[in-house]
């Protein structure tokens, strides 16, 4: 038996999280020399000096869309698979979430699609790498500049991606990315926004100065604490000897909570919820909380400078598990990679998807018996959310990309051993997928 592999491991060794504990408990929680060496490690990998830290992602597009200055009701471009704060972000900033329909081959825009959702009130293509794959971008830049459109890139999965010698995060007008817990660039919350379009500088800055303030310390401690307590339990001894058992009691008495994708992360967010800060319920808001409008701290960017720094090892290391699945799967596993998870020197991986179009549930409880607890995404399908009914829409394509893909392991901390012993027990499945 090999070791048992959790459905998602964190990012952040245990050492820097119990060290950014101690110091938001010992120390005072300033913005001073980790944040400005996070911007300098940023400005670095992105060549972009105009670069800002802040409590949330949602907060990030809020501002940047507030910083355009669009017209009331004016439509933005965007895939369905995402946080619910994503249409409240559009919605709170006076604009449409208009979905386009997504594409099994790169989970991202079916290119083919969004010329038919462009309308006269279109002016923004929002474009999320989500698990660190990259799509064909000359068509979206293409149909951007067809049709003046700005382009604002998520890359909370994409950190160190590239495209044809250009640095993901740094292709359209603006970039936002997310910090929280699981990500290859990782704090205890927190996310980036980086300015391209210089346009935005201005506007972006006065609302990031007259609007953020300190966040509650209280918060960070507890939202900090909970991140050991997690990466405890997904570590690859802990998790092999106690929660994977804990794992087979759920899937023995609740089945459906089982084969949720958002298991973690709902036990999570009730541990954290505090003001409803990082509770992802799907709600439609009249207006962000107040707890939200924060900066980032001194502890938060130490945090994120321990991920920055092994960004670039993390990714050859996976990059090179990427190759290993890629020239090892039989070929009925190989057909059903997305094409775009095939370049790999583009790709970063944050996961390793494979589309599973039959005997989906008899493959993942196959795995699962092999101690490879895998998934699919835990983010919902926004356009199916009762909460947004004004925006809904049926989107057969986005929710085969969200219900038929499983992830396979893939992370800095395991070895090539492992890697091989993973398609090997993948390799035996013998039913059709």
């Amino acid at each position: 038996m090999i070791f048992k592999s959790p459905r998602h491991m964190l990012y952040l060794e245990i050492i820097p999280l119990i060290k950014s504990f101690l110091r938001l408990v010992f120390l005072s929680s300033k913005k001073n020399f980790y944040c400005n060496k996070l911007k300098e490690n940023f400005s670095k990998i992105y060549g972009i000096e105009n670069i800002y830290f802040l409590s949330t992602w949602r907060i990030g597009l809020y501002f940047i869309l507030k910083s355009f200055k669009f017209d009331a009701g004016s439509e933005i471009l965007i895939t369905s698979i995402g946080i619910p704060d994503k249409i409240n972000s559009i919605n709170l900033a006076g604009l449409k979430p208009v979905y386009v329909e997504m594409d099994i081959e790169n989970h991202n825009f079916n290119i083919n699609q969004i010329e038919k959702k462009i309308t006269n009130k279109t002016r923004v293509l929002h474009i999320t790498y989500l698990s660190g794959i990259i799509p064909d971008l000359d068509a979206i830049i293409e149909i951007a500049k067809k049709y003046n459109l700005k382009i604002i890139e998520d890359i909370s999965q994409a950190y160190g991606a590239n495209y044809n010698d250009k640095k993901i995060g740094t292709i359209g007008d603006a970039s936002i990315g997310s910090f929280s817990l699981g990500k290859t660039v990782s704090a205890n919350g927190g996310g980036v926004v980086i300015i391209k379009n210089k346009s935005l500088i201005d506007p972006f800055e006065k609302l990031f100065n007259d609007t953020l303030k300190k966040p509650s310390k209280k918060f960070l401690i507890k939202l900090n604490f909970n991140q050991i307590v997690i990466s405890l339990l997904t570590s690859k001894f802990i998790f092999s000897f106690i929660t994977y058992y804990i794992f087979k009691m759920v899937k023995y008495f609740s089945p459906k909570t089982f084969s949720d994708p958002e298991m973690k992360n709902k036990f999570f967010k009730r541990l954290v919820n505090d003001k409803n800060y990082y509770k992802n319920t799907p709600v439609l808001r009249d207006a962000f909380p107040e707890e939200m409008l924060t900066y980032m701290i001194d502890s938060e960017a130490q945090l994120c400078l321990s991920s920055v720094n092994n960004l670039e090892k993390n990714i050859n290391i996976i990059r090179k598990q990427a190759k290993l699945y890629i020239s090892n799967l039989d070929k009925k596993f190989l057909s059903n990679l997305p094409n775009c998870s095939l370049k790999v020197e583009q790709n970063v991986y944050w996961h390793f998807p494979i589309n599973i179009n039959k005997n989906y549930d008899l493959f993942r409880d196959y795995l699962f018996k092999n101690g490879i607890d895998c998934v699919s995404y835990g983010l919902p399908l926004n356009n199916e959310l009762k909460e947004f009914e004004i925006f809904k829409e049926l989107l057969a394509e986005s929710s085969r990309v969200k219900n038929k893909t499983l992830f396979l392991p893939i992370h800095p901390n395991y070895d090539l051993e492992f890697i091989n012993k993973v398609i090997k027990k993948v390799n035996n499945f013998q039913y059709e997928v």
